[in-house]
């Protein structure tokens, strides 16, 4: 090769190599943002599950708290129509089982807290066994709090119905006794 010849070829190679390079540095932000993104996207998913789980805390609490406060305030008015003649046993029977509607949907909204809190422990829980062992214990386990979840779902849904049925039954009590 002569010389001139020579020095174009390098002259060729030193601009390929420099727009290769330059090609990196202009893609090189753009991995910078996708790994930001990403980790802007694991942190809202955390937020949204850690704000979940907080949700689903409060909720059954509230239905807990909702639920003994309508047995406590059926209870209450029951008090003074005791001491009146004109309460018969169809009506104390209607109150009662309203009442039990009430307690049945506060004790499933307890059943679902223990619930729910049987799925968090189970994923605090860790193992020293062997490698294999631990990963049919994990699988185990994700269907263990699979089962809790949906049990827990289930428990707050048939207390919110109960909860529900124990106002119609307390409305249809206090019109019998409006009636007479």
């Amino acid at each position: 090769m002569n010389t001139p010849d020579r020095q174009l070829h390098f002259e060729n190679q030193w601009a390929h190599e420099e727009m290769v390079s330059d090609a990196k540095l202009r893609q090189a932000p753009h991995f910078e943002d996708d790994k930001s993104a990403e980790d802007r996207n694991a942190g809202l998913r955390n937020f949204v599950s850690r704000a979940a789980v907080e949700s689903a805390d409060a909720t059954l609490r509230a239905l807990i708290v909702v639920n003994c406060g309508a047995a406590l305030a059926v209870l209450a008015c029951l008090a003074p129509l005791a001491a009146t003649a004109r309460m018969n046993f169809g009506f104390i029977s209607a109150i009662s089982l309203a009442t039990l509607h009430f307690g049945l949907g506060a004790g499933l909204a307890l059943l679902a807290m223990v619930g729910r809190a049987a799925a968090a422990l189970d994923a605090k829980f860790g193992t020293s066994e062997p490698r294999r062992m631990q990963g049919m214990r994990r699988e185990r386990g994700a269907k263990a709090r699979r089962v809790f979840r949906m049990c827990t779902v289930i428990s707050a849904l048939a207390s919110l119905v109960l909860f529900v049925c124990g106002l119609f039954q307390t409305a249809s009590s206090i019109t019998m006794l409006v009636r007479g």
